[in-house]
Formats: C-alpha cells, structure tokens, sequence
C-alpha cells in the first residue's frame, strides 16, 4: 500500500526535508455522532511541520472517504473525516511514521 501511495520518498508528508519528529505532545483521535447514523472523524494535536492537504488527500484515498482541514485558533489545523475512522487513522499514523510512538495517540469517542 506504501507504493501506491508513495509514502518511502524522502519528505513526502513534511513540509521540510527532516522527516524526523521530537514529539511530545498527544495526537487525538475523536468522533462525533452527527446524526443517528452519521460519524465524523477528528485527529488534532498533529504536528505543524506536516504538510496537512497531502496528508488529507493520502488519507481520503485510502480510507474511501471525504475529508477537509480545519484551522482552530486553539488546536491549530484539525482533520476532519467522514465516518467513524478511529483504527484505521491510528493505523496510518504509526505506518507513516508521523507518530513514531504509538502510545502518544490518544483514541476518544463513541463505543
């Protein structure tokens, strides 16, 4: 899938060069019931030096889905997906590396 979506290339997801990350704070992954069937899937706290629209668009492809960026003044840019996504954003976030530590992922939400 890492082909296809040609995530190995040096700076694919970054805006810089470095693809390393010191991270220290917590990534959130959060859903909401919008209506009685209808979910939208929150992932906040990701770090700014990532290139959030091609993270967005690379996050649509593979979870089949609509999505767009939101900019809060206290959470900094938001992604928000359609539809309950909460594992498999986990998932893509430890395989692209954009958290290299699994336990700073945070998953919240509806059971």
């Amino acid at each position: 899938m890492t082909q296809v979506l040609n995530l190995e290339r040096k700076g694919a997801l970054f805006e810089d060069e470095d693809n390393t990350l010191n991270q220290t704070h917590n990534i959130h992954i959060r859903v909401v019931q919008r209506t009685n069937r209808k979910r939208i899937t929150f992932v906040e706290g990701l770090p700014q030096k990532l290139n959030f629209h091609r993270t967005l668009r690379d996050l649509r492809k593979k979870l089949n889905c609509n999505g767009s960026i939101i900019e809060d003044p206290d959470l900094g840019n938001v992604i928000q997906l359609q539809g309950d996504h909460r594992q498999e954003v986990f998932n893509f976030l430890v395989e692209t590396k954009i958290s290299p530590d699994p336990n700073h992922i945070q998953i919240h939400g509806i059971t």
